[in-house]
């Protein structure tokens, strides 16, 4: 069996939590740039990066991919120019989500001393 040489070059990866309600299953968004690269056909790499979202839940194989392009252009059909092999792309995603967990306590830190500046900011004006 041949492997699949053919890999996206992901960059530039913005990532969120969602948790779906109160009841739904939590998932990831991603934003982020990428470009084909086949190592059996150079010549046929692309130069341009394009700009993706995905929709990433906890369970493995559970990644999708579109092109933020098409979605503005409101196109949503398969095999249309706006359906793209997640499985391509996730551990790239799994990888910058691991990422952006890490420094989640940051975030949090970050977030409680704004509003802390903001409720003494407001104590000082009254």
């Amino acid at each position: 069996m041949e492997t699949i040489m053919y890999h996206p070059e992901v960059k530039n990866v913005i990532v969120y939590h969602h948790r779906n309600g109160s009841g739904g299953e939590p998932f990831y968004v991603c934003i982020f740039d990428t470009r084909e690269i086949d190592d059996k056909k150079p010549d046929r790499n692309e130069v341009e990066f394009h700009r993706m979202f995905a929709v990433v839940f906890d369970d493995d194989t559970y990644c999708a991919v579109f092109s933020l392009s098409e979605l503005a252009r409101e196109n949503i059909e398969f095999a249309r120019g706006n359906s793209f092999r997640g499985d391509y792309f996730e551990p790239y995603l799994r990888e910058a989500i691991k990422e952006w967990e890490s420094h989640s306590e940051d975030r949090l830190q970050a977030s409680l001393e704004a509003l802390n500046a903001s409720i003494e900011a407001r104590k000082s004006k009254t």
